[in-house]
């Protein structure tokens, strides 16, 4: 007798694996043009309060296809393993990235005033 939550758990999860590689695989597509500008702008001069808002922006950035390739593998590779709820967690890794940006972004000239920052 087929176990039917299960067989509705695992096309789930594969839907929402499938779903997220696409979109994460779009926003790399992206990422090198984005990449791109956003050297172009840390190339230019900043203001001293905005300095480490930038580099943390900057590194942020050059990070994000990392978060994503290990997102999209381990997402995979728990699904081959039969682990059909862990995908759901690990595929919203990159997330943080976009969370992380935002914060940056919004705190600005804030972040100038954090000794460890510097």
């Amino acid at each position: 007798m087929p176990n039917i939550d299960l067989d509705r758990s695992k096309e789930r999860s594969f839907l929402y694996i499938l779903i997220f590689t696409l979109l994460y695989g779009l926003t790399l597509l992206l990422w090198p043009l984005i990449a791109f500008a956003m050297g172009m702008s840390l190339a230019a001069p900043t203001p001293p309060e905005y300095e480490v808002a930038s580099r943390l922006e900057g590194t942020l950035l050059m990070t994000y296809p990392i978060g994503v390739i290990a997102a999209i593998i381990s997402g995979w590779a728990s699904y081959h393993a039969k682990r059909y709820i862990f995908p759901y967690w690990i595929m919203q890794l990159p997330l943080l990235w976009f969370a992380a940006w935002i914060l940056v972004s919004y705190l600005g000239t804030a972040l100038s005033e954090v000794p460890f920052l510097r």
